[in-house]
């Protein structure tokens, strides 16, 4: 029970505080409460954050976040490979793993912007095929995935410009 009256409380917060600037203004969107608290967290936290939003607003993509597991341990967050093609947008697909509680769960999502801010940003990148083309020759296999020097630093930028926010609301507390 508190856990039902919690999530609708947290429900109708991130509606009311987020849902227009995430969903209507932005080409950035989830239907998940809890990423709207962390898409919010970012947003309001981070100025790297702020970008990345911005960054991927000026394009042809669309990108849905949305809980759900990328298949290979210790990744909470990852970029689908797949684009979809509807009409003049490039849709993008990120997913959360929202169950396993952790404290860089913005900064992750903030890393996988990253990569779909690589994306969008070559406008000839509109199969699966060539996502994978474009990862295997830019980026770098690590631990079983490709990665880009330019997503991990975001990552980490994000999560210390979060917890130095995190930090500044406890020390007024």
């Amino acid at each position: 029970m508190i856990r039902f009256v919690y999530t609708a409380i947290v429900v109708l917060f991130t509606m009311a505080a987020t849902e227009a600037y995430l969903q209507a203004d932005s080409r950035v969107r989830t239907s998940s409460p809890e990423l709207v608290v962390l898409l919010r967290e970012g947003v309001e936290g981070s100025p790297t954050f702020q970008r990345l939003i911005k960054s991927i607003d000026a394009t042809d993509g669309l990108v849905y976040i949305e809980p759900g597991h990328c298949g290979v341990n210790g990744i909470h967050a990852c970029l689908v490979h797949r684009v979809t093609v509807a009409g003049p947008s490039r849709i993008l697909r990120i997913l959360v793993d929202v169950r396993r509680p952790d404290s860089n769960l913005t900064g992750a999502i903030a890393h996988e912007l990253q990569h779909a801010v690589e994306v969008l940003g070559n406008p000839t990148i509109t199969t699966d095929l060539a996502i994978t083309r474009f990862y295997f020759h830019r980026g770098v296999y690590v631990n079983g995935v490709y990665e880009t020097h330019a997503a991990i630093d975001v990552g980490n930028a994000v999560q210390d410009e979060i917890v130095a926010l995190r930090a500044r609301s406890a020390a007024k507390n």
